[in-house]
């Protein structure tokens, strides 16, 4: 197990990821980021979350709000200009 200073590091590191990615502010990512399981996994030694890079936890991060996000209905209208069909 990481000391808890290097995890925090690592934490940190993975928040600005998020908030790059999502263009939210770093309060933000911050909550993303400690609501997810993916925090409970980094935080779990048996997991051993924290051995990976910073760049596929925050790839974990974004499958998990992929999964929260209700996708549109099917019989939704595309944007307007859209000729793209769902």
């Amino acid at each position: 197990m990481l000391p808890d200073v290097l995890i925090s590091d690592k934490i940190g590191h993975v928040v600005e990821i998020l908030s790059r990615r999502l263009n939210i502010s770093l309060v933000d990512a911050f909550d993303v980021f400690y609501t997810s399981h993916t925090c409970d996994m980094m935080h779990n030694p048996k997991a051993k979350m924290y051995l990976h890079g910073d760049e596929y936890i925050a790839d974990e991060v974004m499958l998990e709000l992929e999964t929260r996000v209700p996708h549109v209905a099917e019989d939704t209208p595309p944007p307007y200009g859209s000729t793209n069909k769902l």
